[in-house]
């Protein structure tokens, strides 16, 4: 590559590519992107733009060179220039959900808001264990991203549903049950606030009352004890601060 041109055939190494782990053989180049076969018959993909911007031109034209191929060597390549061991990449399934509430977290404090699940890496993960992005939000201590709803609205939404039905709603028949359970102590706290009458069927559950029953889950469980165990998860976190404070205070580790 004294000419600093690119063929298919040509043999890419650290030192063209700077701060790229791909080295090895070009076995195609298509429309904006090199395809470049390493010593163990893995495949990775170099920009155009990449090696254009270290001063190499891209050419289509065919070398007589065909290179060479290791299928049993694994664990390193080697070029004249190059030896590089592979790295095994973590599992994301390994990922806890410790882990995951902390890079939220630290991501909020750096953007200075809740990040959006498009923000954020695994949310597959996410949403399979905890059901869904705000759920996950709700159990770091975040607020969702939502529509503000103002305290006056809430009230004059509630009593109009409190008309409809001809009794205080239960919380799950109001569409903004989970805003009500991030801004007030509790559903008959925020019915009293809209002068409605408290839902007899509705539990006040103190802090003392949630502690007591995560502990009795943890002990029926036989171990410590994720957020989408626990119903009142949501609820646990706002009053505590996260899932991870509500289970800190539990004494659970």
């Amino acid at each position: 590559m004294e000419n600093k041109r690119i063929t298919i055939g040509s043999l890419i190494t650290s030192e063209t590519v700077h701060h790229n782990s791909a080295t090895g053989y070009v076995t195609a180049i298509l429309n904006n992107t090199l395809v470049i076969r390493d010593h163990d018959t893995y495949s990775h993909l170099i920009k155009k733009s990449v090696l254009k911007a270290t001063g190499y031109s891209i050419s289509t034209k065919q070398t007589n060179y065909k290179p060479e191929v290791n299928p049993d060597r694994s664990h390193q390549r080697t070029s004249s220039n190059l030896i590089v061991e592979k790295k095994p990449q973590p599992k994301i399934n390994k990922i806890s959900n410790d882990e995951l509430i902390e890079d939220v977290q630290k991501m909020a404090v750096t953007m200075g808001k809740t990040p959006a699940s498009k923000d954020f890496s695994h949310v597959k993960l996410i949403t399979s264990r905890f059901g869904s992005w705000n759920p996950f939000v709700e159990a770091a201590g975040l607020e969702v991203n939502s529509r503000y709803y103002s305290d006056q609205f809430l009230f004059d939404e509630v009593k109009l549903l409190a008309q409809k039905l001809g009794r205080s709603p239960f919380t799950k028949e109001f569409p903004y049950y989970t805003t009500i359970y991030r801004r007030f102590d509790s559903w008959n706290d925020f019915l009293s606030k809209a002068d409605l009458t408290p839902s007899k069927h509705y539990t006040i559950k103190t802090n003392d009352f949630l502690l007591q029953e995560v502990r009795d889950l943890a002990k029926h469980l036989n171990r410590k004890p994720v957020y989408r165990d626990y119903p009142d998860a949501t609820l646990a976190s706002r009053r505590f601060g996260s899932w991870n404070a509500f289970l800190k205070a539990a004494d659970i580790k």
